[in-house]
Order: C-alpha cells, then structure tokens, then sequence
C-alpha cells in the first residue's frame, strides 16, 4: 500500500493476515421460489443447451447439451442467416456423475464444436433427438473481422449466481438479473460467470435450476466461465472435490496447466487478451475428511503462476488483458485476506501490467485504486485495477465494509447487479448497473487519451483528509485492521522512535478476540488453533508493535 501506512497495513502483521473478524449471517433473498423450479430428470428433447468457445471465436462455436439416457444421438442443424444447411450427427459422451450427488434421472451429455464458420456471420441453428423432436431455432454470431481491427466489443460480467441456500436450488433472481443485462445489451458478445455459478456444484438439482435461469440467454451468447469454490462442493456435505459438472458442462479453451484444464485457460477477444485462474486451491487440496493439504494449495497456485507467466508473455502485444478468478486479493469482507493466492498471483500481474482483475467471491462491488507492488500508484498506466464484480443472485452479506484500497464501493444489498465491460479501441468502459439498470459505478481506462482516465481521486471516502496523495490519509498514521480504517475504534497509531504502536486490546476485540495481559497471549475464537504469544520486545505500556 501507500507508504505511509505500508509500515501499519502490511507491518500489522497479524491483525491484517491472520486474523478472523466477526462473521455476520448470510442472507438470502426472499423471491418467488416457483418460477425457476424443474426436477432433477433429463428428457429426450435437448436441453441446457450451452455456447462456448474452445477455439478461434472467428471461425469456432462449441455447442453443448443434454438429454436422457433414452436417446441414443442426435443431430445438430446449423446454417447462415439466409444459406444452405448443415446437418452433423453427434454422438454422446459418458456423463460422469459426481459420487455424492442424489441424481436420479441419467442423462447423455453432448458437445461439438462447428468449425470453418464465417467471421462476423449469424448462424440459425437447432438439435433434434432421435426420435425426429427439434428444439427451437436459436441463433450465435461469430467475432467478425473489424472487431479484431478495431477493438470495439462488449461483454457482461455477473458476480455469484447461487441460491444461497443448499435445500433450495432457488435461481430466480439470477434468472432476472441475466435477463434484464442481456435485454438491455443485446449486442454484447459474450457472459462471464466469476464462479459460484450454484450453491452446491455436486448437487445436479441445482445445475438444473441454474441452466434454466439462463435459458433464452446462454443459448445465444457464450459464456466464459470462471470457477469458483461452490462448484467444489458435495451435495451431501460440505467437503470439497474436484468441479465434476462444471468442467463437463462447459467445455472451454484447454491451454492450461494439466490437471487444471476446463478451470484454467486463455483466449483472445478483439485485442484483448482473457486469462481464467482457478483460485480454489484450498478445496482442490483438501482429503475426503475435508484436511486442507497446505503443501498441495500452494502447488497449484504456483503450477498457475508460472504458466501464467509464459502466457502473458507470449500476448504481450493486446491492448489490454484481463484475468478473472473467483476469490479476491483485495477483499470486502473482513475474513478473507486470501493471503496465500495474493502472494502467488499479484507479482505476475504486477510484472506483466495486467489490466484489471476480475474477482467475485465477497459479493460486494468494488474497484481498488491502481496497485503495483501492493502499493497504490497514480495511474492504471503503472498499476492493476481489481474490481470485485458483487452478486447476480439471491445471496448477499451482511459485514462488507469499504477497504482503504477501495476507490469505488457499493454493497448491493437490496438487489443483485452486474457490470458491462465495453472495449474501443484503446479505451476500456466498466458500468456496474442494479438488477433494475439503475447504474451504480462507471471506470474508465483511456490508454490513447489518458486525461479521460476516471480519476483515482474522483469521490474519494470521507475518511481520506486530503487529495495530494493516493489515496491520501492526513498527517497522523492511522491503525488498519483486515483493511479497514479503524476511527471510532482506537486514537490513531502512535510513532516513537520510527516505530508504530497502537493498543492490543483493540486489535483483539475488532477480531472477535480477547488478550491475557498476564500471560501475554492474544486470543482469537475464530481461530481457535492459533494462540498469538506475544513476546516483550513486542510490547510497550499494552501497545502491539506494528
């Protein structure tokens, strides 16, 4: 960070990266829970029919759905607006149920991709079982040459999409939400997901629910998903595994590291250049027990890292580039630093000039000010922007606050949201709209005409003194805990002698703890494995030296 506080935020060692602050409920909205409501069993009629791309977006278009077990191929018609038609059979692939899942229904899962499409062409297209039943035609639209000249294209963003509830599968505000963004943006090109896409990704009830939520929406535009730890997690239980269905239901780019493919990956759009992370490490590494194998998190973190480095390095000449992953290095919820991914990741980006980071995870909406080695810096010019994307479903937070890295923060509480990316030529446009497109943040990054540049200093938080600096915190040091400017809390840090001191016993009752003055231990009930002994040259008249 800035650094004058660097000494307090990263210095206060343990109160920034350890600490667990208070959990707050999580809620989920109370929406009509009828209208997305399909049971667990596949037909013999197509569904879930899904676009992505796992090659040239020019010339490329994979297609993927489902039926029953009953069916045994179906064929796929495709055609240009006003050509000739195409028809290719396609043949089924196993559908590997995950263990702990209570399926009932068995189902055939199908993908093809079309290719030597023409760019910038609309293709009609539409699948039919086996016994002569045709779904509906939809339609696609492939990347067209002048987008790749000019750079000029959109996308929507939407942050978690779950239910917020394991027992019911409820995706009617998600539903809403894709269906107002994509009305209002019908020229967009393409969705993200920024992972936990459904609340339980082992439990297919909510696949079904999801995947009717999309319906009228992904069928037409694809969708580059990110995956996220809910897509790890058993229907019977908590524990995590492998993202079983997400990986077979979207079948994106394989580039990535092995082991990882389908959750790590990379693709050009325009002149930008997209990179997909898998941020779960620890519920990738856990044992059956639910054990957390730290050696193994850390492995995959670094397996990503350095694949990453041969990937920015081989695109070095887009415009921009952007990664997205699901879990945030510069969080808003309190119990969340993500300290271990923060330390593999962020000196790739910082060496490459990343952009902008997409994250989701917190459900709220934030952007940083541009960050280059964890410090703030004047320009995005020298520094990555991270923009946490909120939520597009039913479940929100109760204990968001704005961080001191936070130029921008909205806490999407009374309904969910989303964001259009906009790309023109060399100016990029991030609008973060309410589900009912009431508009809520606009960022702009002009690379050609950097005085349009939104300004790092543009409706700056009261709790900034001052606009000289970026961002600004006055005279005196402050005390920051997980992020927070702690006013009202404590007086403000005292120096003595270079060094910053500020009480202990406010540190332990802003982490939910309590500290045993007589032995010298901090507390911490969240953490109940980590007794904090604090030694004397630690200490001075009850100060915690930061």
């Amino acid at each position: 960070m800035n650094k004058k506080y660097l000494s307090l935020l990263a210095g206060a060692g343990l109160a920034v990266t350890v600490f667990a602050a208070p959990i707050n409920p999580v809620f989920a909205n109370d929406y009509d829970q009828t209208v997305i409501n399909s049971d667990l069993n596949a037909v013999s009629l197509p569904d879930h029919i899904t676009l992505t791309w796992s090659a040239d977006p020019a010339k490329t278009m994979t297609i993927t759905w489902r039926t029953n077990k009953e069916v045994k191929t179906c064929i796929i018609e495709y055609k240009e607006e006003h050509g000739n038609t195409t028809k290719i059979e396609v043949q089924p692939q196993a559908f590997k149920t995950a263990a702990t899942d209570n399926l009932q229904g068995e189902a055939n899962l199908y993908t093809i991709t079309l290719n030597q499409l023409k760019p910038g062409t609309k293709y009609l297209y539409r699948i039919c079982d086996d016994k002569n039943e045709w779904t509906s035609y939809s339609s696609f639209v492939t990347e067209s040459k002048e987008t790749l000249v000019a750079n000029k294209f959109k996308f929507i963003v939407f942050g978690d999409s779950q239910s917020g509830n394991a027992k019911v599968p409820n995706y009617t505000p998600f539903h809403t939400t894709i269906e107002n963004a994509f009305n209002a943006n019908q020229d967009a090109k393409f969705f993200i997901n920024m992972g936990d896409l459904v609340e339980k990704g082992q439990d297919y009830q909510h696949w079904n629910n999801w995947f009717n939520a999309t319906k009228d929406v992904i069928d037409k535009i694809p969708d580059m998903v990110v995956q996220g730890n809910h897509e790890t997690y058993n229907a019977n239980d908590w524990n995590s595994t492998k993202p079983v269905y997400f990986v077979q239901q979207f079948n994106v780019f394989q580039n990535g590291p092995d082991g990882l493919k389908g959750q790590t990956y990379s693709y050009n759009y325009g002149k930008v250049h997209f990179v997909v992370l898998d941020s779960q490490g620890e519920e990738e590494s856990e044992d059956p027990q639910g054990t957390v194998d730290p050696a193994k998190e850390r492995a995959m973190f670094e397996t990503q890292a350095e694949w990453l480095k041969t990937d920015l390095a081989t695109n070095k000449d887009a415009l921009f580039t952007f990664v997205f992953f699901h879990k945030t290095p510069y969080y808003n919820k309190g119990n969340r630093s993500n300290i271990l991914l923060k330390e593999v990741f962020t000196p790739v980006f910082d060496q490459y000039h990343v952009d902008v980071v997409f994250n989701g995870h917190d459900h709220a909406t934030s952007r940083t000010f541009p960050i280059y080695h964890d410090e703030f810096v004047q320009s995005p010019a020298q520094g990555t922007v991270y923009y946490v994307t909120g939520r597009s479903g039913a479940k929100y937070y109760g204990d968001l606050t704005p961080k001191v890295w936070d130029a921008k923060f909205f806490d999407p509480q009374d309904q969910p949201d989303y964001q259009i990316v906009e790309l023109d030529g060399k100016k990029l446009t991030i609008k973060a709209f309410k589900q009912d497109g009431t508009l809520v943040d606009t960022y702009v990054i002009d690379k050609e005409h950097p005085q349009n540049n939104t300004s790092n200093t543009e409706n700056l938080p009261s709790r900034y003194n001052t606009k000289q600096e970026i961002p600004a915190i006055g005279n005196s040091l402050k005390l920051i805990l997980f992020g927070n400017m702690s006013n009202g809390r404590t007086s403000t840090a005292t120096l003595v002698n270079g060094k910053a001191y500020a009480d202990i016993n406010t540190i332990a009752a802003y982490a939910g703890g309590t500290y045993d003055a007589d032995n010298k231990v901090l507390n911490i009930p969240l953490a109940p494995q980590k007794k904090f002994q604090l030694t004397d040259d630690m200490l001075t008249d009850n100060s915690y030296l930061t």
